[in-house]
């Protein structure tokens, strides 16, 4: 049992101190600048929210209304299929919102997945210290499983600044909690062991 446990201490700690180092480095270090920003969009990469993004959709549509005022549908269809303004900027804003929406629905599985296996790493050690070490310690690992997992980084730099960043700070807060868990956790084993 003591190998098993020294193994997983071993992986998690590997595994979380290389997941919390690469999201330091991407929150204070990577550029996310590009020389295509200044072609870019810039009120999709600078939208605060995704209202912003919706108001700046809402404005393109009412522009592609006017433009579209006499014109017949077979005009309609061929100015379209050459993806020029304010039919390129439409395109855009819907990728821009269906991103910013993918990443809120990502916050909120992130959230709710990785306190699940908070629980089943807390039932695992209650197993654990009542002396259902194998029960306990299966549980344990998938506990922290879960965690690491939905930690873990699968970040996209696409869309706006602001829900990549929203993305990046839970993944980094709850990856550096884990560590702790981890660290506590074994501190507590050691010293349990050691009282024996």
């Amino acid at each position: 049992m003591r190998g098993l446990q020294i193994t997983i201490f071993i992986a998690a700690i590997i595994v979380l101190v290389s997941q919390t180092t690469h999201f330091v480095y991407v929150k204070y270090f990577y550029d996310t600048a590009s020389a295509l920003d200044d072609f870019a969009e810039k009120n999709i990469k600078e939208a605060e929210s995704l209202e912003d993004l919706v108001a700046n959709y809402e404005s393109t549509m009412a522009q592609i209304k006017e433009y579209e005022k006499g014109k017949s549908d077979e005009d309609l269809s061929k100015i379209r299929m050459r993806q020029i303004e304010p039919y390129k900027t439409k395109l855009k804003l819907e990728r821009a919102i269906r991103d910013w929406e993918s990443k809120k629905e990502s916050v909120k599985k992130l959230l709710v997945q990785w306190c699940i296996g908070m629980v089943v790493l807390g039932i695992g050690c209650l197993l654990y210290i009542k002396g259902n070490l194998w029960l306990g310690m299966g549980l344990i690992l998938s506990g922290l499983g879960e965690m690491i997992w939905w930690s873990s980084p699968s970040l996209s730099l696409e869309g706006a600044v602001s829900s990549f960043e929203t993305v990046l700070n839970y993944k980094l807060v709850l990856s550096i909690i884990s560590l702790i868990l981890v660290v506590v956790i074994w501190s507590v084993n050691v010293r349990k062991q050691r009282s024996l």
